[in-house]
Order: structure tokens, then C-alpha cells, then sequence
């Protein structure tokens, strides 16, 4: 495993001189695949235990600082996202200084906060260097790179090997280490490969892997995947309901739920998640040691850790994990990010090119789908996230063209 790491650590670095952006693409087609080895500890450096995401992430940071080095023109440091992230780092270091967090710990979280952050140097780099047409790469490839796991999911639900069960229900989990990060995959998919199957013309083989990710998203038995699902549902509806291609879409989720109706139908049923998710809300809300700028990262995992009999490490909603490790201050930031995200998607959607459209489109579902799940699960998972800040780099990229345009018609 290692020597192949090495491997692949020599030929991106050759492509992030000579190919960038086919680097580019070539990261984010393989990552969802590497989840399948997260578990597996490789070496540990100064008590810090070493595994694959771990060294793709410093990778990913290598690979941005390079494109940085190379590429001054495209003045990142200069764009609202950039700064109002150096201010989140700011605020949750500021955190972790005052409090009594671990050092190793809060430093670990800020380099996956870091790496995350390299997504939206990949997506602005890669809309600003290529052509218009070559955009509809990205949701391409995030799409292809889900087959891996799909082929997984299936092959589990083939044989009966499941590694979770809830009401007796076996749950799948691709290549992640947990049917939710699957089920939240699915989602992220979705909202990237709809958009996709509507403005595109090839559609036959967008359409089989959408169905391919609804049954597999349906059979995570993850609810607040679920909602996220319906929320995208819902918009689609609202904004092609003259489409027939969203009649197809939505035929083909009905028919999905009826095949597994019955095993829906008892997992809507078990409130036992709801009944633990409350009482962890509860106990970190009455935490004694909350302030403005939060404990630091890592916070919540330490309340949780000495909870006795407990084997829950995150606060199974995001917006209160965030409250607790970066305070009112890095929630409230964190918070004007999916707004602008929001916005630029909105703007870019009213734009005339189809492509741009596209983009945008996916832009408002990841962003509200994201914005109503963080209340039912903590999604601050790299793997997660790396698709969030990927689309907001894109969609700042399209928003700056777009206004030059304008700009150079004046």
C-alpha cells in the first residue's frame, strides 16, 4: 500500500507541473475509493496516527501550494471566501489557545481544514484555466468517481455482508466506514449529476447512475440523507416542473420507495436515534466551559469522550458541534460561506449559458440540502466537505467571468 502511495505521490507531483487540471480531476475521482482503506493505520509520527486520508490531505496541500506558486494571477488571497476563511482558522486557533483543548488534536482538525479549503483552490484554478465547455468535466468525474462505491454497495447487498444494523435492517456502506457518509455521498452525487442529466444531451448513462445512487442512498437507511434527498427533489420539481426528464426522475424515486416500502416504513418508525440524538444535545448544551470563540477544535469529541458508556464522538449536528469547537464567532462565519455560496449560485444561474446554469443549479441544492441536514448530523467530514468548497471555488470562478464580461461590455 505504501509503495503504491509513493507511486502515486511521484506521478501527481509530475502532473501538478505539467497537468494540473487533469490532476485535478484525477483527485477527486479517486478519493471516495481511498475511504475504503481510511481504517488502516500506516505509521504514526509523533503519536499521530498516520492513514491514507491523512496523506492525501497533506498532498492536496502540496498540490495547492504549487498551483499558488505558479499561478499568482489568479489572486485567491483577494476573494471574499478566502478571507472570511482565514478568519474561521483565526478564530477556532484563538479557541484552542485560550482553552484547554489538546494541541495535537485542535492541529490535526486545522489541517483537515486546510486540506478542505485546497477543494476551493482546485475548483476557482480549474474554472479559470480551462475552457467554458470543459466545466461539465467536474460533475463528470464526481460522478464516475462514485461508481467504485456503488459496485460495493451492491456487492454487500449481494452477499448480506453488513458491517451496521438498525431495527434489524442490514445498512450498506460502499467504501466509507459508515452508512451515514454514504448516504450523504449519495446526496452530494445527486445534486452535481442532476443537473447534469437536464442540460445535457447524453443522458442515458447520468440516468443509470442516478438510479443506481437513489437505490443506494434509499438503503443506507440514513434519514437525514432522506431529507436531504427529498429537499432536492423538491427544488427540481419547483424549478423544471415542465420538464419531462423530471417526471422520469421522479417516477423512477417512486419506484424505488415502493420496491422498499415495507423497510422504509420501519425505519421512519424507530425514533430510538432521535431519542439519543436529544440527550447528547442536552449534555453539551449545559457544558459549563461554552464562550464566543469555542473550546477549540476538538471540544466536543473531549465532552463526548467523558461521557460514561458512550461510543458517540461527534454531536450529530453540525451546527452545534460548531458552537461548541469554534464558538458564536466561527458558527456565524461558517454560516455567511453557504450564503455567499448560496448567492453566487443564484447570480450564476441567471446567466444565459447553459453550463453556467448547470453549476449554479447544483450550487442552491448542495447548499440547501446541506444547510437542513448539518441540524441531524455532524458533516464536517473531509469527505464531505472537499464537494462543498470544490463548487464554491467553481461558482466564484463563473461569478468573477462573468462580471469581467459585463464589465469589458461597459
Amino acid at each position: 500500500m505504501i509503495i503504491l502511495l509513493i507511486i502515486l505521490f511521484i506521478i501527481s507531483l509530475i502532473l501538478s507541473f505539467s497537468k494540473p487540471s487533469l490532476l485535478i480531476l484525477f483527485l477527486i475521482f479517486i478519493r471516495p475509493s481511498l475511504e475504503y482503506f481510511s481504517a488502516n493505520i500506516l505509521f504514526t509520527i509523533y503519536g499521530i496516527n498516520i492513514n491514507v486520508n491523512a496523506i492525501f490531505i497533506l498532498f492536496t496541500i502540496i498540490v495547492a501550494s504549487i498551483l499558488l506558486i505558479k499561478n499568482k494571477r489568479f489572486i485567491i488571497r483577494k476573494l471574499v471566501v478566502t478571507k472570511y476563511f482565514l478568519l474561521f482558522l483565526i478564530v477556532a486557533i484563538s479557541g484552542s489557545i485560550i482553552s484547554e483543548t489538546s494541541i495535537k488534536l485542535s492541529f490535526e482538525i486545522i489541517l483537515r481544514w486546510v486540506g478542505i479549503f485546497c477543494f476551493f483552490i482546485f475548483g476557482y484554478y480549474y474554472n479559470m484555466s480551462q475552457k467554458y465547455e470543459k466545466l461539465t468535466y467536474i460533475p463528470n468525474i464526481i460522478l464516475l468517481s462514485s461508481i467504485i462505491p456503488i459496485i460495493i454497495a451492491f456487492w454487500q447487498i449481494y452477499t448480506g455482508t453488513y458491517n451496521y444494523y438498525t431495527s434489524d435492517l442490514g445498512r450498506v456502506q460502499g467504501t466509507f466506514e459508515h452508512p451515514g457518509i454514504l448516504g450523504t455521498y449519495c446526496v452530494i452525487c445527486l445534486a452535481y449529476s442532476l443537473p447534469l442529466y437536464l442540460y445535457n444531451k447524453r443522458k442515458n448513462y447520468v440516468l443509470m447512475i442516478i438510479i443506481c445512487l437513489s437505490i443506494v442512498l434509499i438503503l443506507t437507511f440514513f434519514k437525514t440523507a432522506w431529507i436531504g434527498l427529498l429537499l432536492i427533489v423538491l427544488i427540481l420539481f419547483s424549478k423544471f416542473k415542465t420538464y419531462r426528464s423530471t417526471y422520469i426522475i421522479i417516477a423512477i424515486l417512486l419506484g424505488i420507495i415502493y420496491l422498499f416500502y415495507n423497510d422504509i416504513l420501519s425505519r421512519l418508525y424507530d425514533v430510538n436515534s432521535l431519542d439519543w440524538r436529544t440527550g447528547v444535545w442536552n449534555i453539551l448544551l449545559n457544558n459549563k466551559s461554552l464562550n464566543i470563540l469555542g473550546g477549540g477544535f476538538g471540544t466536543t469529541m473531549n465532552i463526548l469522550k467523558s461521557m460514561p458508556y458512550s461510543t458517540v464522538t461527534t454531536a450529530h449536528n453540525t451546527y452545534l458541534e460548531l458552537f461548541l469547537d469554534v464558538g458564536l464567532i466561527g458558527l456565524t462565519i461558517f454560516l455567511i460561506l453557504h450564503i455567499i455560496m448560496y448567492k453566487y449560485s443564484r447570480y450564476i444561474y441567471k446567466s444565459k449559458e447553459y453550463i453556467y446554469r448547470q453549476m449554479g443549479f447544483s450550487g442552491i441544492m448542495l447548499t440547501a440540502s446541506f444547510s437542513v441536514m448539518y441540524f441531524a448530523q455532524t458533516m464536517l467530514n473531509p469527505i464531505i466537505q472537499i464537494y462543498f468548497w470544490l463548487l464554491i471555488g467553481v461558482n466564484t470562478g463563473i461569478k468573477y467571468n462573468i462580471d469581467n464580461v459585463k464589465l469589458i461590455s461597459h
